[in-house]
């Protein structure tokens, strides 16, 4: 089963680096998809905040119709389910994105995590661990959230 999981998501990976524009552009969606749902899972307490607002960034960052933000955020958490590692994501990612969106990516993971008005320790864990993988510089990261927090 394991060799299963390893195949789709090399499968998937490649499919991401290999393709240009639409197949590109929706690998890209799914794996910041993806990332964001993990930092929702976090600490473990998905709240309806947290849906709600990766829906929203969903909606505001890749101009999807509800129908189509359901559908990518079923198929991300999905995704999550199977993961392995963060690596195999951000690998990607840091391949296909310029500096500026990977540090966008930052920034959108701290608006989920504020979105319940608490940041647990793992989820700040998470986003310096994915920052790190990204190779966000540290005061990148600290001014993606800086600008993510509402109380800001």
């Amino acid at each position: 089963m394991y060799q299963n999981i390893k195949r789709f998501f090399s499968t998937l990976l490649a499919e991401a680096e290999d393709k240009t524009g639409e197949s590109r552009k929706h690998s890209v969606e799914l794996i910041m998809a993806t990332l964001m749902v993990e930092m929702a899972r976090a600490d473990r307490n998905v709240t309806e905040s947290e849906t709600e607002q990766i829906l929203a960034i969903l909606q505001k960052r890749f101009s999807l119709s509800q129908d189509e933000q359901t559908d990518l955020l079923a198929l991300a958490k999905d995704q999550a389910d199977h993961a392995t590692s963060l690596f195999e994501f951000t690998a990607r990612l840091k391949d296909l994105l310029p500096h500026e969106e990977r540090e966008a990516l930052v920034e959108l993971l701290w608006q989920v995590a504020f979105s319940d008005g608490v940041i647990d320790k793992y989820e700040e864990q998470l986003v310096r661990k994915v920052a790190d993988l990204l190779h966000v510089r540290h005061h990148d990261f600290i001014a993606a959230k800086h600008r993510a927090d509402p109380a800001s």
